[in-house]
């Protein structure tokens, strides 16, 4: 079957890869080679690349003017891996390529990786949200990946580690590998709790009742959680523990957060079930914790998608960098608007924040706070009311008692047990009932919620976070109604700055 090549790559806008449509002429005229859609130093660059490894893989650069053009225009073309399309165009365009091939490689193929100048193929970032796009168009993709996560299947994907491997009519009709499609099925363990990380954890953790019920309340509703404390009473350890507790992702969250892993280099490498713990320290600016750049990338917040954003030493942050999370924590999603762009970056993140109580950090320990009163409302003011205001839980952390350091703890299991039971117990009554937790409030418990919020002086946000909050601690004692201890219990785990 003769065929007229035609190649395509994708273009990168955020998690969107529209089609970048890869175009050859060659014609008479002084030898040389114009790439057109690409920054004159772009260009350069990938046109000495091109043509090195063209010729050193056993082809031919034709002695005529050749134009390369990508369309459209004005889609961003700083990427890395349009060596390969532009190769696979000039090498269709001088008839380089085989006549007969497969007939079920359909029309385009698209292409994406970067050349060495000996002709071997690189993989570059954004590989997985390219070969998610030619599923969903049933395209053939070409790639120099050694290794593509298994997660879409039902595609061809041609494995080229050599630009001479082209030469070869069977390497077109066979198909290095396939991929999945993404399902709701759980990806990982199928236990709730990966007990023997969850139970190592938790081991290494003295004492805090408040602070373990305020982590399996987290752990189970999904709650952001606030840890108050003076130095070294457990709250970066707490945080840390909550990752083996988080149920196990399902296939279709586990592609989003891999295809965020597939265009941030440093994140290649990390297993797929792996729900991320970002660690951002306070001196980071909200470009790098939201996302930015030009096209904009994305920022901490997303790459913590699906998993844990930990801000330690809350109040250090810049004010007008945390109040950049406004918006992320109640939609899980950023949309960052530049002057040619506008993209969307999945946000959904659990947020664990740590601080002390007051600049010296001795407030409310053993040892003697150095802090007056208008000093420790101006450190605590520098997190915003209207963050505070959509973390659910905000629980003060007790210094540990020495004694208490070289004692065992014989409830690590009890508590793993209850947050199982929990949450077989909360996904079986979610099949039944709507998760309104309003709703399921008795009516002594709304009246002690309507007193506490009236009494407090709460917004309506504050009540409904804690009328989700004590939802969830009805589920981890198993009760289908919430009651009046639920709701104390929810606001007492909202007390920590007072």
């Amino acid at each position: 079957m003769t065929i007229a090549w035609q190649f395509t790559s994708t273009a990168f806008l955020g998690l969107n890869t529209p089609i970048l449509s890869i175009e050859a002429d060659i014609r008479a005229g002084l030898p040389q080679i114009q790439l057109v859609g690409l920054s004159e130093t772009r260009g350069k660059a990938i046109r000495e690349r091109v043509r090195a490894a063209l010729l050193n893989s056993g082809f031919t650069v034709p002695d005529r003017r050749i134009t390369i053009n990508l369309s459209p225009a004005d889609l961003p073309t700083d990427h890395p891996g349009y060596d390969l399309p532009i190769a696979l165009a000039l090498l269709a365009a001088s008839n380089q390529l085989p006549d007969s091939i497969d007939q079920t490689v359909s029309q385009p193929i698209c292409a994406l990786g970067e050349l060495r100048l000996d002709g071997r193929v690189l993989p570059v970032p954004g590989l997985l949200l390219t070969a998610k796009s030619c599923l969903e168009r049933d395209q053939p993709f070409i790639s120099g990946a050694d290794a593509l996560p298994a997660l879409v299947r039902g595609i061809k994907h041609f494995r080229l580690d050599h630009l001479a491997n082209l030469k070869d009519p069977a390497f077109w009709s066979a198909p290095s590998s396939t991929f999945l499609k993404p399902t709701d099925q759980a990806l990982g363990p199928s236990e709730a709790v990966n007990r023997v990380a969850a139970h190592r954890q938790l081991q290494a953790i003295r004492d805090q009742p408040l602070g373990k019920l305020g982590l399996l309340t987290a752990a189970l509703g999904g709650h952001h959680l606030l840890l108050c404390g003076p130095p070294g009473s457990g709250k970066t350890m707490l945080a840390q523990a909550i990752l083996p507790l988080l149920p196990p992702l399902t296939q279709a969250t586990c592609m989003e957060i891999a295809c965020l892993r597939s265009i941030s280099p440093e994140q290649q490498g990390i297993e797929l079930n792996q729900r991320p713990f970002r660690v951002v320290h306070h001196s980071t600016s909200a470009a790098a914790l939201i996302g930015g750049g030009a096209p904009p990338r994305p920022g901490e917040i997303s790459l913590a998608h699906g998993g844990v954003l930990f801000l330690d030493e809350l109040p250090e942050f810049a004010p007008g960098t945390l109040n950049q999370l406004r918006l992320p924590l109640e939609s899980g999603a950023i949309s960052l608007s530049r002057a040619h762009y506008r993209v969307t970056y999945p946000a959904g993140f659990q947020l664990i924040a740590a601080m002390n109580p007051c600049p010296c950090g001795w407030l409310g320990s053993g040892k003697p706070c150095s802090c007056d009163p208008q000093k420790i409302a101006r450190y605590q003011q520098r997190v915003s009311g209207p963050i505070l205001d959509r973390i659910d839980l905000q629980v003060a952390v007790s210094p540990v008692n020495s004694s208490r350091l070289f004692e065992g703890d014989t409830h690590q299991e009890d508590l793993l047990s209850k947050l199982e039971d929990a949450r077989a117990f909360r996904t079986q009554r979610l099949k039944a009932e709507k998760n309104d937790a309003l709703s399921s409030l008795s009516s002594a418990a709304k009246s002690r919620l309507v007193q506490s919020a009236d009494a407090l002086g709460l917004s309506a946000r504050s009540v409904h976070k804690i009328a989700g909050v004590s939802r969830t601690l009805a589920d981890l004692a198993t009760e289908h109604e919430v009651l009046v201890e639920q709701i104390d219990s929810a606001l007492a785990l909202r007390t920590a700055l007072g």
